[in-house]
């Protein structure tokens, strides 16, 4: 973990911050928006890496948009130019070395965006169970919602 990182770690605790991110909604995104939302992620984190800087509530809801690469095959296909030239900008930004392109790229198979749908029937048969509330963690985000 980064320096960075761990600033913004003990600042939420000591704030209680809560970034502003629906996770249903970001789950809607089409895959250009979501493609958009982890670039941006991306160059804000290495722009806070770089400075130091603590990520403030803004900062942290662009970097909790970030989706991973499931479902994103396309960003990584030349023949779908769009998607492939702007992602391949981080690559030319200096933003991301060739490795990491290429980790990102192998990722596409293995990560896995859960559609709203998925979540939505989730969290009612939560309900059903007997779930009124409370904090619940988020194993592939390591982040700990209240619902």
């Amino acid at each position: 973990m980064t320096e960075a990182a761990i600033k913004h770690t003990d600042l939420c605790e000591e704030n209680r911050t809560r970034p502003n991110l629906n996770a249903i909604e970001a789950s809607k995104w089409n895959s250009p928006k979501r493609l958009e939302a982890n670039i941006a992620a991306i160059r804000l984190l290495r722009r806070l890496e770089k400075s130091g800087a603590i990520a403030n509530p803004q900062d942290q809801s662009v970097l909790m948009a970030y989706c991973g690469w499931g479902g994103l095959d396309q960003a990584f296909d030349w023949n779908h130019k769009e998607y492939y030239a702007s992602l391949r900008t981080l690559v030319s930004d200096g933003l991301i070395t060739e490795t990491d392109y290429s980790a990102m790229r192998s990722s596409v198979n293995n990560a896995h965006f859960t559609p709203a749908t998925v979540i939505s029937a989730i969290w009612k048969a939560a309900k059903r169970l007997g779930f009124n509330g409370g904090k619940v963690l988020d194993p592939a985000s390591g982040i700990i919602w209240d619902a």
